[in-house]
């Protein structure tokens, strides 16, 4: 039995023509699609190179959105001292604090005198606005200084009337400079608050 050597079919040539145009149409075929093949390549790799400039284009800005932030964050601390407080800041709020406590203390023991010279018979008739306007500058540092001569002495204190109404005209105008600076105070507060 003799064997034929097979015939190879890609080299076979076909005996047909219509066989030759299917041949050359799939070859046509074949070479649109590897043409194809190498465009969907060459539109992947140019894709791809976009998505990394579109990556450091956004980490660019990322990070000057960070910067952005950090910049706010720290004007806003100049801005509001309440943000952030340092230690100094918070020291001047708790002096001044302190400050205003004491000279509410000190409007409440003027109020306790005055009701306790009240009781004692002693009226006080002018109000704070009157004694504002009565009582010129010089006669507060007189008035004072007669007061400080007599309580300075080894002598009895005998207090008339005319002493005690000069004592709460004094402790009445301190009180409205401790007003004054109150009424500042309050709006020091008031404009950092904003």
């Amino acid at each position: 039995m003799e064997t034929k050597p097979e015939k190879n079919k890609d080299t076979e040539t076909p005996s047909n023509p219509e066989e030759k145009t299917l041949t050359r149409e799939e070859l046509e075929q074949r070479r649109n699609i590897l043409q194809n093949l190498k465009d969907f390549d060459f539109k992947i790799k140019k894709n791809q190179e976009d998505i990394n400039i579109l990556k450091e284009k956004i980490d660019s800005l990322s990070k000057d959105l960070d910067d952005l932030v950090s910049l706010y964050e720290i004007v806003s601390e100049q801005m509001n001292p309440f943000v952030g407080l340092s230690k100094v800041t918070k020291k001047r709020i708790e002096a001044l604090e302190n400050f205003t406590k004491e000279v509410e203390e000190l409007k409440t023991r003027i109020n306790d005198l005055e009701l306790t010279l009240e009781k004692n018979g002693i009226a006080i008739n002018n109000t704070i606005d009157n004694i504002e306007k009565q009582i010129p500058t010089s006669t507060y540092e007189n008035n004072k200084n007669i007061i400080i001569e007599k309580t300075t002495s080894n002598e009895n204190i005998d207090l008339t009337n005319e002493d005690i109404n000069k004592i709460i005209d004094t402790s009445l105008e301190t009180l409205l400079i401790d007003q004054k600076i109150d009424n500042i105070i309050e709006e020091f507060i008031e404009e950092i608050k904003k």
